[in-house]
């Protein structure tokens, strides 16, 4: 089965994950293959033909990310060949999902379309790796990943191999006839012979077998290939943030012996001995380039191999030099550490991102090159800048032309980014238009870094617009199929809501230590005149399954004339809570608790009786005197609230940050989100991030947030 293997080999390299790396062993139907690096997770894939086109299939990280399913290709030569439909269950994500495909099997160009519970999304691959998608979130450019791209042109390649190796041991066919035979020839051909069932047990046996005198040597190309295997064998894990060791010669000792069978001791391959001898007591050096590895020693290495019969991924087998000249194509540049490839892509080895871990912080975005990108920057300048002779911003133009764009979502933020950074320096307005017209494009933007989504499979819902008018007492309205808020005519219904002003202020008066004061307002000014502030949010949230997104701590029913909000802050608040309960479920968080929520603002923006430590008039306007606040009871460590940064001992500051980070991931164009809280870890935490987080006293007890239009 796996006779004639060529292996596949990739190094990577990630500005938090450090050096990794990736190898894979067997075809394009029964294969294994390991990625890792020095810092991240470390993914194990394999697929397995079970006869008739039908492959089993699936994946594991050590993030606890696991996949599993089936594919079936009617020609059988694996999903990379002509048509493939596909079926897998994402165990801690999506859940179900189906796929149907079609790879030029020439080209190894590709189109892939797949339907989950997020929607349908399709992708142009190259070498069964994707290129680009256009899903539910529009369109985007992928990262390439070419380390993939490496082990799938290996498992093509001894796919080649080893069907060409099946028509000559059939003795139907000769050398010379079957390299005159094209690849339709070759499939005509095959399909006329037995089929080779096999069981999972010779797969893995024969794995076994290729490791044990050959892997050795193999892993020694890649450097930090060894090393994380050799960690992976020995430890049986390799998790995110270990440390790896650096005995190479140790390891690929240690290697050397990785199921070898007892029937096979006298093997007569001294390859790894040899390699074991020529690396022993070589340390890496992960700081320096080529880990330390001297140019002499990897030319060596790939004499070595060549001499027994290993070739790179493309190379044709014993091909003289062939694997001398891949080690010298994964040579890392010294100034920057990165490595470079010769303009065969197919051998070309570079770095590549891993898919970042939900919550990751992320570097700042860089400005994307397209042409659609470029083209619309300009058109934005143009108008800033006056050149297009029309008077409508270009903060108001922009999103104009976002509505009908291709740009990915992170590609229209950046464009929202760059142009509202415009406006900051608008003192400097003439000579940045003077510079514009001599060709001299801004470039004051600079980015902040943000978080991969903690829960990327939850879409945000928005609010469902009512017919007709707003009756008196108000109606019920739905974000979604989340039910838990009334709209009001804040100036129909101005004398009920004075009303309730009154029933707080007479609440207050009898209970003054539940509050921080017993101010009574005047039940006129606690009604505002903001007609967008309208939405009252009730006591209790529920999705379309019954289950409690939210619930208060306020002390009295009468607080509930302090919680009403505007519908940006509606739908932001409704996705939070959507998302919250996700991200609890998805990483077996127990008991699954909703958010608890105390006070926004009064209706129409009105005076609130709590006083401001900033604002101590006697007729005081109070706290959130704005549209957009909420305040939010701590999570705690056993499901319950925390009532103190300092003095609960249930504090969970890591709950804290993911929910910062949960009500981020909801925050409309044009908006930012700020954050309150006397905890100086977690301000230092996001400083530096799109999320302004300070610590505004008094937030010892409950974290405020609010949407800030930005500038």
């Amino acid at each position: 089965m796996l006779e004639g293997i060529t292996p596949g080999i990739g190094v990577t390299y990630h500005p938090e994950n450090g050096w990794g790396g990736s190898i894979g062993l067997g075809n394009t139907t029964s294969n294994v293959s390991i990625a890792f690096s020095k810092e991240g997770n470390t993914t194990l894939q394999g697929s397995y033909s079970i006869g008739h086109g039908v492959q089993l299939a699936g994946d594991y990280t050590t993030n606890g990310a696991a996949n599993i399913g089936f594919n079936y290709n009617p020609t059988g030569e694996g999903p990379r060949r002509d048509w493939n439909f596909s079926l897998m269950y994402d165990m801690a994500g999506t859940g179900l999902s189906a796929s149907v495909g079609y790879t030029n099997p020439n080209s190894t160009i590709g189109l892939t379309s797949t339907v989950n519970r997020d929607g349908l999304s399709t992708s142009a691959e190259l070498t069964g790796v994707s290129i680009a998608t256009n899903g539910p979130d529009g369109f985007q450019m992928d990262e390439i990943n070419f380390a993939e791209q490496n082990i799938n042109a290996a498992q093509d390649q001894t796919q080649n191999d080893q069907n060409k190796a099946k028509l000559l041991a059939s003795g139907d066919f000769t050398p010379a006839d079957i390299a005159n035979m094209s690849d339709d020839d070759i499939q005509n051909a095959l399909d006329g012979l037995p089929q080779d069932e096999g069981v999972i047990s010779n797969l893995l046996s024969e794995i076994g077998d290729y490791i044990s005198p050959n892997l050795s040597g193999i892993l020694a190309v890649g450097g930090g290939i060894a090393t994380g295997i050799g960690l992976l064998t020995q430890f049986g894990s390799l998790g995110g943030g270990n440390r790896i060791p650096t005995n190479l010669g140790s390891l690929v000792e240690s290697l050397r012996n990785f199921r070898r069978r007892e029937d096979e001791s006298t093997s007569t391959s001294d390859g790894g001995n040899r390699v074991s001898k020529l690396l022993d007591g070589v340390n890496l050096n992960w700081d320096l380039p080529n880990l330390g590895l001297s140019p002499d020693l990897l030319n060596e290495l790939g004499k070595i191999l060549n001499q027994e019969g290993y070739t790179s991924p493309t190379a044709q087998s014993n091909a003289g030099s062939g694997i001398v000249n891949f080690l010298k194509r994964i040579m890392f540049i010294p100034a920057v550490g990165y490595p470079v490839s010769s303009g065969n892509t197919k051998d070309r080895v570079v770095d590549t991102q891993e898919k970042p871990k939900p919550g990751e912080k992320l570097p700042p975005p860089k400005e994307p090159k397209s042409e659609d990108y470029q083209e619309m920057k300009t058109k934005v300048l143009d108008r800033f800048f006056g050149k297009d002779g029309s008077t409508i911003p270009a903060k108001v133009y922009l999103e104009e032309l976002l509505k009908d764009s291709n740009l990915s979502p992170a590609d229209k933020n950046y464009l929202r980014g760059y142009t509202q950074s415009l406006y900051k320096d608008i003192k400097s307005y003439a000579t940045l238009k003077k510079d514009y017209e001599n060709g001299k494009i801004p470039d004051n933007y600079k980015p902040k870094s943000t978080f991969a989504p903690l829960v990327p499979n939850v879409q945000n819902v928005t609010m469902i617009e009512a017919a007709g008018e707003i009756p008196p007492g108000g109606r019920d309205v739905m974000i979604g199929t989340v039910t838990g808020f009334r709209e009001y005519n804040i100036d129909l219904d101005r004398k009920d809501l004075e009303d309730r002003v009154d029933s707080m202020n007479e609440h207050n008066k009898l209970h003054p230590n539940y509050h921080s004061s017993d101010i009574q307002i005047d039940k006129a000014k606690g009604v505002g005149v903001d007609s967008n502030v309208r939405y009252n949010i009730l006591k209790e949230g529920k999705d379309a399954n019954g289950n409690t997104l939210w619930t208060v701590y306020s002390f009295h029913d009468a607080d509930n004339i302090h919680q009403f909000t505007n519908r940006e802050t509606a739908e932001l608040f409704v996705n939070s809570a959507l998302k919250w309960r996700e991200y609890q479920i998805k990483n077996g968080i127990q008991p699954v608790v909703p958010l608890r929520i105390n006070d926004l603002s009064m209706p129409g923006v009105g005076n609130s009786p709590y006083v401001s430590p900033l604002d101590t008039s006697l007729d005081p306007k109070g706290h959130h005197h704005y549209a957009s606040a909420i305040d939010i009871a701590f999570p705690g460590s056993d499901g319950d609230r925390a009532i103190n940064v300092s003095e609960s001992s249930n504090y969970d500051r890591e709950k804290v940050k993911d929910l910062i980070k949960i009500m981020a991931e909801s925050v409309p164009p044009g908006y930012e989100l700020v954050v309150h809280i006397e905890d100086k870890a977690v301000k230092e935490y996001f400083s530096g991030t799109e999320i302004y987080v300070d610590m505004e006293k008094p937030h010892a007890d409950h974290l405020h947030f609010q949407l800030r239009k930005k500038n």
